[in-house]
């Protein structure tokens, strides 16, 4: 039993020896993959490249007198808006509506805050808490915006805040159109669609070798591994 058994592995062995060869046969050549890992590579290096150009032309251009102006304008129109806002927020604080408005979202939240931390609350607990909390917090934000809004001196601040802001955005805009004609930018934007290019072909090559290596599997004849045999010994005479 012993030495079948080990003539049974040793054929096992021969079998799995066989198919490994079978498939090794029709196995695509590694260099197939070569183009795609270059590609792959090139690609990384360029778009690197390709970044520190336009970080540069970035710095450059902000640089510029029109870009710092227009970032000014706005810094200082955001300062307005929040300077003309302040009064009209101190004087609706000192009405008692709102300051029990307020208090009744700090306890609401307070509630929802310490329901969440017990373990042995349940979901519903939790969910009026937290629909609590947000109405309690959406009344005290419409009072804020109704007294706002009633202040003509904060509706101006706004307007202009709302301009700069569109106006260094129209300035920004010009950057983008600059590395339509920035020479550097363009080649290297050129050697990343490129290797975008490579990647693809590289791919379909890949899935050509795949697709004939498959179809080579499919119509080449089998060959049979050696069967093993079920007995030993000669036969006597």
């Amino acid at each position: 039993m012993k030495a079948l058994s080990r003539f049974n592995i040793a054929m096992l062995c021969l079998i799995v020896t066989f198919a490994s060869a079978r498939q090794r046969a029709f196995a695509i050549d590694p260099s197939v993959q070569k183009p795609l890992l270059d590609a792959q590579a090139d690609l990384r290096k360029d778009q690197a490249a390709l970044k520190q150009i336009k970080d540069k032309a970035q710095t450059d251009f902000e640089a510029s007198d029109e870009f710092k102006t227009a970032q000014a304008n706005l810094q200082k129109a955001q300062a307005d808006y929040k300077a003309a806002m302040a009064p009209v927020l101190e004087k609706l604080r000192a009405k008692p509506e709102y300051k029990a408005a307020l208090e009744k979202k700090l306890k609401a939240t307070t509630d929802y805050e310490t329901l969440a931390k017990n373990s042995t609350s349940t979901v519903d607990q939790i969910t009026a808490a937290s629909n609590a909390a947000a109405v309690a917090g959406a009344e005290v934000t419409q009072m804020e915006a109704a007294a706002l809004a009633d202040a003509p001196a904060v509706a101006d601040a706004k307007a202009k805040q709302i301009a700069a802001a569109e106006e260094l955005k129209k300035i920004r805009a010009k950057f983008e159109e600059t590395l339509k004609t920035n020479t550097e930018y363009q080649d290297q934007l050129k050697l990343v669609e490129t290797d975008k290019q490579k990647i693809e072909a590289a791919r379909k090559a890949i899935a050509d070798a795949n697709a004939s290596a498959a179809k080579s599997r499919a119509s080449a004849p089998r060959q049979s591994a050696p069967a093993p045999r079920t007995g030993g010994g000669r036969t006597g005479y």
